[in-house]
């Protein structure tokens, strides 16, 4: 025989303090920010229907239970586990608290065998039980109360409690008022050596959720000593600084301040920031904050910050803020690419590795490209170039020009990487298009030129055996968006905020 009063109800706290708690009382997409906190991996498809299902089953647990004379407060209960659940012990992995089942009047607790949602979803009968009812079932077991609650692991993996009147777990509810998401205090301060290895988790676990695709290198999941390198040098030029609430770091933002295009310019790269996703506009827009109103005193009005293209959440809060779009960085991988030249049409043009052979040839074309982006008031003005630069770029890189008869009509510039990069992520098994990139004189565009140079590079990666292809282009360039995209999978946007000149004036 189990005595009921020997039980203890029980709750868990996860990662973020918050207990296991009704999240019905919430508004849908409030409730949705609390259990992406729970496990990030939640979708919001798949908890709009748990939550919907979660408010059908309390209502009919609420007309069961005052059916069965009890006297519930809320219409909306707050869930616990009767003696604890080794299934959520897995799951949650937080920390557990427990009160006494005794304390709990009849009148105010009820319980299902299981989750009381999952069954109501299944359309089996939800049947509820009240204390009194509980109590004669335990009664009736011969064995122990562990042997009891392994059976009902097996078969229900818990009993669920639901208690209808916050007095009697005040503890608990009070930890989570509506809207508490939005409220709680977030301090600013600088870094500290002691911070990095937690602020490197939260890059990881970030990455994980938006740049987890076997398109892009991988590497950063498991080789982090780059990263922690990057933040602690940061840390030294007291340039990261990071947000806390209760002794927890909730993110962080390092950058870097360097001349671009005469313009001074603060750069946030995207191993340099990251934050929890519960509450992450907030965390975000509190790291901001601090660290443009000490740019802005140092008169750097030029604000760049790199992010996952997937993280939407990020994208919706950069342009709130006044971001516009500047480049891409993107990603291709030429193994698993038999050819991208449509129906094996042959290249009705010549193309080979330029040499000092093509060296005025491949000056003019390159001259001319630096004047296109320069006539175009969209695009950003190219540095010129000498012929002993192009000299050096044909010793020490591969140039793979297309031929017109004698007439350079297009180039491109691939090259092995020969570093792991922080900025890009691209890494020592990947090629990249960069230096003068591809070009196309104007009257050749449309017949392919680019995709015969482009079909080049892959098999360039190919042969020696790099895994992954990265080019960077401006969003501002129609032509660039389109061709790129085709062929190269999004894998970090680069936005841009310009700040009006006259925000240190006094008046």
């Amino acid at each position: 025989m189990i005595n009921i009063d020997d039980l203890s109800v029980v709750y868990y706290k996860n990662l973020y303090k918050l207990p296991i708690v009704n999240l019905c009382r919430l508004p849908l997409q409030d409730a949705f920010i609390i259990a992406r906190a729970i496990d990030a991996s939640t979708s919001f498809a798949d908890f709009e229907e748990y939550y919907n299902w979660r408010t059908q089953a309390n209502k009919h647990l609420y007309d069961c239970f005052t059916m069965y004379g009890g006297k519930p407060k809320e219409m909306q209960p707050l869930p616990f586990v009767l003696q604890g659940s080794t299934f959520l012990d897995n799951w949650l992995m937080g920390e557990i608290k427990k009160f006494p089942l005794k304390d709990i009047p009849d009148e105010a607790i009820s319980f299902t065998f299981g989750n009381s949602a999952d069954i109501f979803q299944s359309g089996r009968a939800l049947t509820i039980y009240t204390k009194s009812t509980m109590r004669a079932v335990l009664e009736e077991y011969e064995g122990t109360i562990d042997d009891y609650f392994n059976t009902i692991t097996v078969k229900h993996k818990y009993i669920e409690i639901q208690i209808w009147d916050d007095r009697y777990c005040r503890e608990i509810s009070s930890l989570l008022p509506k809207n508490f998401y939005r409220h709680f205090e977030i301090q600013i301060d600088n870094m500290k050596s002691e911070d990095v290895d937690k602020a490197v988790k939260l890059w990881v676990d970030q990455f994980k959720l938006y740049g987890d695709d076997d398109e892009f290198p991988q590497y950063w999941l498991e080789n982090t000593e780059e990263i922690a390198a990057l933040l602690e040098n940061q840390i030294q030029n007291e340039t990261i600084v990071v947000a806390r609430a209760d002794k927890q770091i909730l993110g962080f933002l390092g950058y870097f301040t360097f001349d671009f295009h005469n313009e001074k310019t603060a750069l946030c790269n995207i191993t340099s920031h990251a934050a929890k996703e519960f509450n992450k506009e907030q965390i975000y827009l509190a790291l901001y904050m601090h660290v443009s109103k000490k740019w802005v005193g140092q008169n750097i009005f030029n604000h760049l910050w790199i992010f996952l293209s997937k993280d939407n959440k990020l994208k919706t809060f950069f342009y709130d803020l006044g971001f516009g779009s500047y480049v891409v960085d993107a990603y291709a991988k030429p193994s698993v690419v038999e050819s991208i030249i449509e129906n094996g049409i042959n290249c009705p043009f010549k193309i080979w590795l330029a040499d000092e052979d093509d060296l005025d040839k491949l000056e003019e074309i390159i001259h001319e490209s630096l004047r296109y982006y320069e006539a175009e008031p969209l695009f950003l003005r190219r540095e010129d170039v000498d012929i002993e630069y192009i000299k050096e770029l044909i010793r020490n890189f591969n140039i793979y020009v297309a031929w017109d008869d004698d007439k350079i009509i297009g180039f491109i510039q691939v090259n092995s990487a020969t570093e792991n990069d922080t900025e890009t992520l691209a890494t020592m098994n990947c090629g990249l298009i960069e230096g003068i990139g591809l070009y196309i004189r104007p009257e050749y565009r449309g017949k392919n030129v680019g995709v015969y140079l482009l079909e080049n590079a892959f098999d360039y990666c190919k042969e020696n055996s790099l895994d992954y292809l990265h080019v960077d282009f401006e969003t501002a360039n129609p032509n660039a968006n389109i061709f790129w995209r085709k062929y190269f999978k999004p894998m970090a946007s680069s936005v841009r905020r310009t700040v009006n000149k006259d925000a240190n004036m006094k008046s």
